[in-house]
This record gives C-alpha cells, sequence and structure tokens, in this order.
C-alpha cells in the first residue's frame, strides 16, 4: 500500500528547494531611478487611462490635475476640494504602485493638498439680481437681450 508519507517523501526530495542564490538581484537593492517631471506626467496619465473603466469620476479627476515633482522624488498633488482630496487618497496605494513600477523609483511619496486660494477668489452670488449683473458682466449680448424685449427680474 502507499501512503500518503511515502507520497510526501518523495516528492520532496523530486523537488529541488530553493536556495539564496536563485533570487533576482532586484529584491535586494531599491530602484532609485531619477524622475522627470515629464515621465511623472506620462505615468500618472497612464493610471488615470488604466482606471478609466472602473473609476471614470477618479480617471477624469486625475486627468484634470497636473502633478509636480518636488525634492526629485516627492511628487505633489493639489486638488480644489476636500472631496477630491478623499477620492485621491482613497486609492493611494495602488497609485503609488503603479508610479513606482512606472518610474523605476521605490523611494518617490505622493503628498496632497487643497487649494485655498480656490475658496478664497471665489464670489458667491447670493441673489437673483446679482446672478443677473454677472451673467450680464460675462456675456454683454444678454444685457441688450433683456433691453430689447424689455424684462426686468422680480
Amino acid at each position: 500500500t502507499i501512503s500518503l508519507k511515502s507520497v510526501r517523501q518523495a516528492v520532496s526530495a523530486a523537488v529541488p528547494k530553493p536556495s539564496n542564490t536563485d533570487l533576482p538581484a532586484t529584491i535586494a537593492f531599491s530602484k532609485r531611478t531619477p524622475v522627470t517631471i515629464d515621465k511623472l506626467v506620462a505615468a500618472w496619465n497612464g493610471y488615470a487611462e488604466n482606471i478609466k473603466q472602473s473609476s471614470p469620476s477618479i480617471s477624469s479627476l486625475m486627468q484634470s490635475i497636473t502633478p509636480t515633482l518636488v525634492d526629485g522624488e516627492a511628487i505633489g498633488v493639489v486638488v480644489k476640494s476636500a472631496v477630491q482630496l478623499e477620492q485621491l487618497q482613497g486609492m493611494t496605494h495602488p497609485l503609488l504602485d503603479h508610479l513606482k513600477s512606472e518610474l523605476q523609483n521605490t523611494s518617490i511619496t505622493i503628498n496632497f493638498d487643497i487649494d485655498t486660494t480656490q475658496s478664497e477668489n471665489t464670489k458667491h452670488i447670493y441673489t437673483k439680481d446679482d446672478q443677473l449683473k454677472d451673467m450680464i458682466r460675462r456675456n454683454p449680448a444678454l444685457g441688450k437681450l433683456l433691453s430689447q424685449l424689455n424684462l426686468q427680474i422680480e
């Protein structure tokens, strides 16, 4: 009869044991290829294209953002709102893995920040009269149309 013990011993004798010399040399060392802004933008846009089917909103958000390179290995990403920040931070690990692989640099990091100047410069329009004035300012033909039709805001 054949026992499991004898089969296990025969298999372990037939399969060679891996040695440390069989491991690839790239595992022992981290890659630190210099990163350029062109390579960074290409890798960033490549990832945005890769996730287009699974996460179209995040893909669109990424395509609207241009990352910056700070100190050669830190990537700066400035978003317009806390919602955008939360969306990108939720996918930091897969994004960072992709960038490290594409840029061949395992030392890069990503720093997210919210653009506070955007919210300070935004004027909120509260009344219908203010809205109309703003629309006429952006499109003077609207003002002419209102006067020709003798229309007024109530």
